[in-house]
C-alpha cells in the first residue's frame, strides 16, 4: 500500500511538472493562533484516515502568539487511475505577525485515493518573508515519508501564493 501511495506521490508530481502553476489562494488567516502541531504528528504517523480529518489539520489552528494563513489550490489533473480529477493543494504557515517571517507551515496534496502521510511536506527554510506572488519552492518543502536521497524529497511544484 505504501509503494502504491508513493507512486501515486510521483504521478501527481510529474503531473504538474508541464508547466502548469498552481495559486495557492488565502481562505482565512487566524491572528493569535499557531500551527496544531500534535494534529499533523498524527498525519505524518497515519493516524488521520478521511480526507475531513486531513482538511481540519490544515484550516484548524490552536491559540498561540503568530497568525496562521490557510491556502488551497485546486487544479484539474491527471489521476494515477488515468482520468482527469481535481485536486486541492492545502497550504498552512505560520508567521510572526510583526515580522512577516515564515516560523513554519505545511504542504499537502489531496486526492481522495491518497493516504495522508505520502504527500505531507514540511518548510525548511524559516527565514521568508511572506508576500503575495511568493513562489513556494523558496519555502524548501521536503517530504517526511521519502528519504532525502529520493527525488521526491523536495516539493517541486510551481507555484504562488495569492493572499489578496
Amino acid at each position: 500500500m505504501r509503494l502504491l501511495s508513493l507512486f501515486l506521490c510521483l504521478f501527481s508530481l510529474v503531473n504538474l511538472s508541464y508547466g502548469q502553476e498552481v495559486v495557492y489562494e488565502l481562505q482565512h488567516k487566524t491572528e493569535k493562533a499557531r500551527i496544531n502541531q500534535s494534529a499533523f504528528k498524527k498525519l505524518k504517523s497515519g493516524l488521520l484516515q478521511t480526507q475531513y480529518d486531513v482538511i481540519d489539520t490544515f484550516t484548524k489552528p490552536t491559540k498561540g502568539k503568530s497568525d496562521v494563513y490557510c491556502f488551497i489550490a485546486t487544479y484539474e489533473g491527471n489521476s494515477f487511475d488515468g482520468t482527469t480529477k481535481t485536486f486541492h493543494d492545502y497550504l498552512v504557515l505560520e508567521v510572526d505577525p510583526k515580522t512577516q517571517l515564515i516560523k513554519d507551515g505545511y504542504q499537502y496534496t489531496l486526492e481522495w485515493a491518497d493516504s495522508p502521510y505520502v504527500d505531507l511536506y514540511r518548510i525548511n527554510n524559516k527565514s521568508t518573508v511572506l508576500q503575495d506572488g511568493l513562489n513556494i519552492n523558496t519555502l524548501d518543502f521536503r517530504c517526511f515519508s521519502i528519504e532525502p536521497t529520493d527525488s521526491r524529497y523536495l516539493l517541486k511544484e510551481n507555484g504562488r501564493l495569492k493572499s489578496q
